[in-house]
C-alpha cells in the first residue's frame, strides 16, 4: 500500500469526521451514538460507525489514533497497530 496515499486518506476521513463532530454539537444534536467515517485505508471503505461523542473524543485524544470498522484493521498493516477493540470499532495506531 501507498504510504502516501495511506496519509491522505487518514487527514480526509479525520476532516470529514471533525466536521461531522462539530456540526453535531453547533445543532445540539441528542444522540446517544453519531455516525462517523470508517478511517482505513481502503479507498472503497464506505462504512459508518456510531461512537459516543465520548468515544470519539477518547480516540482524537490521541493524534495518531483512527477508529475503523471491525475487520478492517486488517487493511492496516504495516502502517498500523491495533490499541483497543470492541464490537463496534476498533481503534488502531498509525506510523505514517
Amino acid at each position: 500500500m501507498n504510504v502516501e496515499r495511506i496519509k491522505a486518506n487518514n487527514e480526509r476521513f479525520r476532516e470529514a469526521n471533525e466536521t461531522i463532530r462539530e456540526h453535531a454539537a453547533r445543532l445540539g444534536a441528542e444522540m446517544s451514538r453519531m455516525p462517523f467515517l470508517c478511517e482505513c485505508p481502503a479507498e472503497d471503505c464506505v462504512e459508518v460507525l456510531r461512537l459516543s461523542s465520548d468515544e470519539y473524543a477518547a480516540v482524537r485524544d490521541h493524534s495518531d489514533y483512527y477508529v475503523t470498522a471491525v475487520g478492517h484493521e486488517v487493511n492496516e498493516k504495516p502502517v498500523g497497530e491495533v490499541v483497543s477493540r470492541n464490537d463496534r470499532f476498533v481503534v488502531v495506531v498509525k506510523s505514517v
